[in-house]
């Protein structure tokens, strides 16, 4: 049986929480806040984390993809996969 090395979150994988989260300082800059946005919007891919024209055309592609029945049944596979993996990084 394959076991994967499982490593908890590191300080650098905390440290992206932050920009999921929304934690950015006050003078961060353009890049920062789109960085921010698009982490958000890939942490949880709803409409409502579409907020700029780089998340408007990843939403459009997800929701495409999402929409095709045999990719449908793959995704939701991975889902699963990915869920009883919550919280930690395989290497």
């Amino acid at each position: 049986v394959f076991r994967p090395y499982i490593q908890p979150a590191s300080a650098d994988h905390m440290e992206v929480r932050k920009y999921v989260d929304g934690e950015l300082s006050p003078d961060a800059g353009d890049d920062e806040k789109k960085l921010g946005n698009l982490l958000r919007y890939m942490g949880k891919s709803t409409e409502a984390n579409v907020t700029d024209d780089t998340t408007r055309k990843l939403n459009d592609i997800v929701v495409s993809t999402k929409s095709k029945k045999d990719i449908g049944v793959r995704y939701m596979k991975s889902w699963e996969i990915a869920r009883d993996y919550q919280g930690y990084i395989i290497r």
